[in-house]
């Protein structure tokens, strides 16, 4: 089991003179992913207060088929594929890495869908070829690779390495 760490930065100015106060933020529910936290901030004149919040949630490693056959929106594990938030009631996701995917499940196998580069298939577990992708717009294979911060794609067909933002269009 995996814990998902997760933290958001809150940032606020005024142009109104000082202020101080406490921030509150408390999710709905009280299941596990119900969230409170406070923090106290005071600002003068024109200057920046921040504060933040994190929760962790631990993770049951899913298949791409229980995680389609959930209901709810929540956050999985895909085995080795990575985090994700699933919406409820669609197989949009949201993936800590790749962005906004589709998933279509394929037996032993998943199709993803990313609306910048379009179709890939992968495959997970101990008979699977994940870390490589198939890139169908391209029609060849791709190698992911984690290294520090930034995930790497290495482009088979052209022989080359480029970043994951890169190949998504967003570098």
């Amino acid at each position: 089991m995996k814990l998902l760490n997760l933290s958001t930065i809150f940032l606020c100015s005024t142009t109104f003179g000082a202020t101080s106060g406490t921030f509150t933020f408390t999710s709905d529910g009280e299941s596990a992913t119900a969230i409170s936290s406070s923090f106290d901030f005071s600002n003068s004149g024109n200057s920046f207060f921040s504060g933040g919040f994190t929760f962790s949630k631990p993770l049951q490693a899913k298949t791409v088929t229980e995680v389609l056959q959930e209901q709810e929106e929540d956050f999985f594990e895909v085995d080795t594929f990575g985090f994700l938030f699933r919406y409820e009631g669609t197989p949009w996701c949201y993936h800590i890495k790749w962005g906004q995917i589709y998933l279509v499940d394929d037996g032993d196998s998943f199709w993803f869908y990313v609306p910048s580069v379009g179709w890939h298939w992968t495959s997970l577990g101990n008979s699977g070829v994940y870390p490589m992708i198939y890139s169908k717009p391209q029609e060849w294979w791709l190698y992911q690779k984690s290294l520090s911060t930034r995930d790497w794609i290495y482009r088979y067909k052209e022989d080359t390495w480029t970043t994951l933002d890169q190949y998504l269009g967003l570098e």
